[in-house]
């Protein structure tokens, strides 16, 4: 069951890359779609707010899960 949840965010996150990127710009080589690529998923983890998440970002919310959870807790 959690594998099917983690394929379902994942596909949910590229249909959103395709929509934000991909099919707004027309990129001239690959290393120019490599970087913007790379620039939207920084973004994305550090911005982007998920209503699955209470509205943070995720790179927010897995600091706080961490703290909450530090390694050797079951």
């Amino acid at each position: 069951h959690r594998d099917l949840l983690g394929q379902h965010r994942r596909r949910g996150v590229l249909a959103t890359l395709k929509r934000e990127l991909v099919d707004r710009y027309q990129f001239t080589t690959r290393a120019h779609a490599r970087q913007a690529t790379f620039a939207w998923i920084n973004y994305y983890n550090r911005a982007w707010l998920h209503s699955g998440l209470g509205y943070q970002a995720p790179k927010a919310w897995e600091t706080g899960y961490r703290r909450g959870h530090p390694q050797g807790d079951a």
